[in-house]
């Protein structure tokens, strides 16, 4: 296993995420994504979530941190596009 998760040093928070970054030793990105069955019901949508969740974050700069995303039951009510504007606002504000 690899080191744990510490203590969060940035928090974003959009409707749709909280997404919360910290260092990690390693030279790349690392990402979690919760997102829980309280928030979207249907695991068919859980996991068109997380796919485009997972990929918009491959597009991201490395900054040599863990991120854990949280998704927010508001998303069921987004659009991919939405969702999209909303990660790369979070991208720019964790620099």
């Amino acid at each position: 296993m690899g080191p744990k998760m510490g203590s969060a040093k940035k928090i974003f928070s959009s409707p749709y995420f909280l997404i919360k970054a910290s260092e990690n030793n390693c030279n790349h990105n690392r990402f979690g994504i919760i997102i829980s069955s309280a928030s979207v019901k249907k695991s068919t949508q859980r996991h068109f979530w997380k796919r485009r969740i997972a990929d918009e974050t491959k597009k991201w700069q490395n900054f040599g941190k863990d991120f854990l995303i949280i998704v927010s039951p508001k998303i069921n009510g987004a659009s991919a596009n939405e969702a999209r504007a909303a990660l790369q606002l979070a991208e720019e504000k964790i620099k």
